[in-house]
């Protein structure tokens, strides 16, 4: 089984895609001019404490309050640090189980939280007190004196292996480390690195924290390429390309000190034809904005996200089976079981969340729909977001709960349509801007052309001679060609004519 990852770099916006077998199989992307905040580290400032929904409002500095649920309380005041320091595991545990959110914080109260939910609609950050730092191996968790390893590292001797190793650091008392799943047959030295790095980043933290007021940002959390390179490049990745000389260079520092052995698979691209486009994923990437997945059958399933759930429909469409005297229930289970695959696929790939509803074609036989629901959960298991699968309903509908930390895909290349009221949506003019952009280097590395004309939407023209301007003139330099931008208000805003 092959296993590349491909990292685009656009001057605005960077996207990876993860690529097994030659499909795609996940999908991440990036604006440079949004602010990422998942992860990230504040002193915060506690607004409101309301012990009716058990939770606190905290001001870090951003536009909403960000809000901490009983239950993410877990660490106490700036004050009790070094009390809690000297504290050991289990006294701490049992200390702070099952109080109520007023015992736990007060009104103007200085605490450090972290992100762990980007804000939704009207809703601000969720935040816990459960701080954890990301290594390449490990995971430091400076208020949690316990260790741990990933589930995903199943083998009895390995796991034994890592438990020892982990008695062998020298974990500060009070701090406690997680072996993630890249730790798997990583070798001592490589979790001492992983640790020292980690309690350097803390201790910077730390200082930074007792000489700023509330709220201030602490910690930020890497940007995309690092948490790929962190969080998914292990050695079972066969190859890691990049079409950017300076985030190869990047690329190769990380790598060259957490993993060293795995910088023979970091290739630089540097050929004409844009990488996602060589790759053929191009293509499956624009498929990820249509509400409607064709299946290979002539089924398809429609895709619909509304504020609070996401709604999946199967239907047979042009289905035709090859003997003409299949049964209803046989083509609705042929078609569910390909559906059921390329569904699980959707949701990683989409960044689907919060509560979602499947309605399968209807199955009358209990063997067909017990076998649909295990092909699913197979499915499901690569996924790395918390999932909670609840089997078929009386409705024959199939309900689920997904880990939502990040905007979807849709949520972030479009935004509310002017021309219908909010009834649809379009791309945004950041995602037509980078559009642009991967379309002229497509157009000039197939027909060489020495000039060319751009006609858009007098909206797109703004903002692509205001904020894209000179990257269109580096791609006109590169190519030996002149680009002209016109506009025109007769055209739809998401029109984009090159000549």
């Amino acid at each position: 089984m092959s296993r590349d990852i491909l990292i685009n770099i656009e001057p605005k916006e960077i996207r990876v895609a993860i690529v097994v077998d030659n499909a795609l199989t996940d999908f991440f992307v990036e604006r440079k001019d949004t602010q990422q905040i998942v992860g990230n580290i504040y002193k915060g400032k506690v607004t409101a404490v309301v012990p009716g929904i058990g939770a606190a409002f905290v001001d870090i500095g951003l536009e909403k309050n960000g809000f901490l649920y009983v239950a993410d309380v877990i660490k106490p005041s700036l004050e009790l640090e070094e009390e809690y320091w000297s504290t050991e595991g289990n006294n701490f545990s049992s200390q702070h189980k099952n109080s109520s959110i007023e015992e736990k914080l007060k009104v103007n109260e200085e605490i450090l939280v972290q992100v762990i939910k980007e804000p939704f609609g009207k809703k601000g950050p969720r935040l816990t007190t459960h701080l954890t730092l990301p290594g390449k191996h490990l995971v430091l968790m400076p208020n949690d004196p316990r260790t741990g390893i990933s589930r995903r590292i199943t083998g009895k001797k390995e796991r034994e292996r890592i438990k020892e190793l982990l008695k062998k650091l020298s974990i500060p008392p009070g701090f406690g480390v997680i072996a993630r799943t890249a730790g798997e047959k990583a070798e001592a030295r490589e979790f001492v690195r992983d640790l020292r790095h980690l309690l350097r980043i803390w201790e910077r933290i730390v200082h930074l924290a007792r000489r700023v007021k509330a709220p201030h940002l602490l910690h930020m959390e890497s940007e995309l390429v690092v948490r790929i390179l962190r969080d998914v490049f292990t050695e079972e990745t066969d190859n890691v390309f990049i079409d950017s000389k300076e985030e190869y260079r990047k690329a190769l520092r990380f790598i060259n000190y957490f993993s060293p052995q795995l910088r023979k698979k970091i290739w630089l691209y540097q050929e004409e034809t844009p990488l996602f486009t060589k790759m053929g994923i191009e293509k499956e990437i624009e498929k990820l904005y249509k509400r409607v997945v064709q299946l290979k059958s002539g089924g398809y399933v429609v895709i619909e996200e509304t504020e609070s759930l996401v709604s999946i429909d199967v239907n047979s469409g042009k289905f035709v089976g090859k003997s003409g005297r299949r049964t209803l229930e046989e083509t609705a289970f042929i078609i569910n079981q390909e559906a059921a695959q390329e569904i699980a696929r959707q949701i990683r790939l989409r960044n689907l969340g919060g509560i979602i509803v499947i309605d399968f074609i209807d199955m009358v036989l209990p063997e067909h729909q017990k076998e649909v629901f295990s092909i699913f959960k197979e499915a499901l298991k690569e996924d790395k977001a918390k999932i909670k699968l609840y089997s078929f309903s009386q409705f024959g509908l199939i309900e689920m709960t997904r880990e939502r930390k990040r905007r979807s895909i849709e949520s972030v290349f479009y935004e509310k349509c002017p021309y219908c009221q909010g009834l649809g949506k379009i791309k945004s003019l950041s995602t037509l801007a980078n559009e642009v952009l991967r379309r002229l280097k497509q157009f000039l590395t197939e027909t060489k052309k020495r000039k060319v004309i751009l006609l858009v939407h007098p909206d797109l023209e703004k903002k692509l001679s205001l904020e894209y301007l000179r990257f269109i003139q580096e791609i006109a330099k590169k190519y030996r060609s002149s680009i002209e931008i016109k506009s025109d208000s007769r055209l739809h805003i998401e029109e984009i004519n090159i000549s």
